[in-house]
């Protein structure tokens, strides 16, 4: 695919979509994090070496208010709409490497890297926990 892409007549982008969650190892959803981690590197480590023939943004977004957040209603300081959250995104793409896109993300994405395990850990926990009963019936369906 980056062969086809490059061949083409003008610039090209890739968006490897990862997550805040991608940031740091989150208790409960560890794979989910390591996932998300990786995309994150393998997005920013191409766009360094195709820097100038691809655009390549890894794109970290928070909630996102979508089926998979049960629709999540957009608030203050967390959870956007999905427009507003795929625009946060492409003011960075051709720009920077990764984003957090929209500035409640980056928000979200400073408060998650800003406190040490000892503080989030526990917390993250009480989440994952909550989260879980309240997908439990789609999950195990």
């Amino acid at each position: 695919m980056i062969d086809q892409l490059k061949s083409r007549k003008g610039m090209s982008a890739i968006v490897y979509t990862s997550s805040v969650a991608g940031s740091r190892p989150i208790p409960g959803t560890l794979t989910y994090s390591a996932t998300k981690a990786f995309a994150t590197y393998l997005g920013r480590g191409l766009h360094w070496e195709l820097k100038g023939k691809i655009d390549v943004l890894a794109w970290a977004p928070g909630y996102i208010s979508t089926k998979m957040t049960l629709d999540r209603p957009t608030d203050m300081l967390s959870t956007t709409d999905t427009r507003s959250g795929n625009l946060g995104m492409m003011r960075e793409l051709g720009k920077e490497s990764w984003s957090f896109g929209h500035w409640k993300h980056k928000l979200t994405g400073f408060g998650v890297t800003l406190f040490p395990d000892s503080i989030l850990g526990p917390n993250a926990i009480k989440d994952s926990i909550a989260q879980y009963e309240k997908y439990k019936k789609y999950i195990e369906d």
